[in-house]
């Protein structure tokens, strides 16, 4: 009888895929807890994209209510079934041992899916340390090849950058000292890779006194705690100049996420309290400039919604480094330090 019902319910699986044009790997999924058979069916045909057909959801043999394990037998034996899922079987491994030493028999595919739904992590890869099967949850953004080409860039283009703009940086500070009482940098502490605090130089471009070492209160368009001067630097940029300081002593490269003060709040709330993952943008050193910028992420994070797409491309940067990607991304800069709208 259920060997029966096996096979009506895999025709019609069969008739539904032949008429969508889709060549099937039929499947049938055992699980070693009940209820939530029916949604990983659901998930594994959504997932696939149609190409594994689950012809049946069953509970473990050897468990209360499972199906006999010999009426499995005889499904893969007749070529009902082309691969067995197990899931949910983190409770009945005794009856997953068992069941296993008896696929192993047959020419049928074995598949695990062990239940990673608390962890709420994506698996990266499947790899293996000599005999014991693992699952890649993280990897490093850069390789240790990656991470020296990555700083040869900044050493190279830092130092390029400080000689040809040395005569910039003293006619900005003889400006600075002109327009406005106070230094000519301003310093202001920051977060940088895998959490670790520094202090970023910049060009000072706020009245000394109306100075906020922590950015509790981001600077807006028209602040009025900005020079004239400082209006005009921040608008091309040149306030950052000093920050290929921080890239040289190797706090920063010149690409990589922003740093953002320590003090620095989203609609009043810490960053790391409207999003969980905010950190992951720790892992590479911060960047004068970075792919959000290039993006149309610059001036104040005034809304949760900005901070998300913000740590989003950050993370997307992160993810797809490369050289190439760090020069394009220079290239944009460039072209943005006079046509950028955003900047102010």
């Amino acid at each position: 009888m259920w060997l029966g019902g096996l096979r009506a319910l895999w025709s019609h699986h069969l008739l539904r895929a032949l008429r969508g044009g889709k060549c099937l790997d039929r499947a049938l999924i055992l699980v070693g807890s009940g209820g939530q058979a029916r949604r990983l069916s659901e998930e594994i045909e959504r997932e696939s994209c149609g190409q594994i057909a689950v012809v049946a959801e069953l509970r473990m043999p050897g468990t209360p209510g499972g199906v006999p394990i010999e009426c499995l037998d005889e499904a893969v034996r007749d070529g009902s079934v082309d691969r067995v899922i197990i899931a949910n079987f983190e409770g009945s491994i005794e009856q997953s041992r068992v069941l296993l030493e008896r696929l192993m028999r047959f020419a049928v595919d074995v598949t695990l899916i062990p239940d990673l739904a608390e962890l709420r992590t994506p698996v990266i890869g499947v790899d293996r340390i000599g005999t014991l099967p693992t699952l890649d949850l993280a990897s490093r953004p850069l390789t240790a090849i990656g991470a020296v080409l990555k700083r040869a860039e900044d050493l190279f283009l830092g130092c390029l950058i400080m000689l040809l703009t040395m005569p910039l940086f003293v006619a900005i500070a003889i400006a600075i000292k002109l327009d406005s009482p106070g230094p000519v940098l301003f310093g202001q502490l920051r977060e940088g890779y895998h959490n670790t605090v520094f202090k970023v130089w910049k060009f000072r471009t706020m009245y000394h006194q109306a100075r906020d070492d922590r950015a509790e209160r981001q600077t807006s368009r028209h602040d009025g705690r900005v020079t004239r001067l400082g209006r005009l630097l921040r608008r091309l940029s040149l306030d950052e100049l000093p920050q290929f300081i921080n890239v040289i002593r190797g706090e920063m490269s010149i690409v990589g996420p922003r740093p953002h003060a320590l003090g620095m709040t989203s609609v009043g709330l810490p960053m790391t309290q409207v999003l969980e993952g905010y950190a992951a943008r720790l892992r590479v050193k911060p960047g004068i400039t970075g792919w959000a910028q290039i993006n149309a992420c610059r001036g104040e994070v005034d809304s949760h919604e900005k901070l998300r797409r913000r740590v989003s491309l950050d993370c997307y940067y992160i993810d797809h480094w490369s050289l190439s990607l760090d020069l394009r991304i220079i290239a944009r800069t460039l072209a943005l330090l006079l046509f950028d709208r955003d900047a102010y």
